[in-house]
């Protein structure tokens, strides 16, 4: 299977190719991963460039139709900066991709469960 491989970084033994620590994935294993990993890259690319054409299409249309000149100032500026950071964005973007990759077999950390409360626990006890 021939695979883009441009921008994709392989799986190094021992930095995240190993499953919570029960030993290596195998070597099919492993090339499964990676050429999956270049799939999703490969296939990600054209909706990231038009998820963030389509930002800047927006926010142009956003400060055409502004009411003042500080609405339209402030999203033109937002536009101007989304295309000068737009390498970084990508870059960004595919990093985190390769980073969830290398996670895979890894259990996530556990986090402490969210409790939704419209008073704090000692000021309902105040009034």
């Amino acid at each position: 299977m021939d695979v883009e491989q441009g921008r994709r970084q392989p799986l190094a033994p021992g930095h995240g190719a190993q499953p919570d620590g029960h030993g290596a994935w195998s070597l099919r294993a492993r090339r499964l991963i990676e050429e999956t990993h270049a799939l999703c890259d490969s296939w990600l690319e054209a909706p990231l460039r038009a998820c963030l054409l389509d930002a800047e299409h927006k926010l142009f249309g956003q400060a055409e139709q502004a009411r003042n000149h500080l609405d339209q100032q402030v999203h033109m500026s937002v536009r101007q900066r989304l295309q000068s950071h737009r390498d970084m964005l990508e870059q960004r973007f595919f990093a985190e991709v390769a980073r969830r990759f290398e996670r895979i077999g890894i259990q996530p950390e556990e986090t402490a469960p969210l409790t939704l409360s419209l008073l704090d626990d000692g000021e309902d006890d105040e009034r």
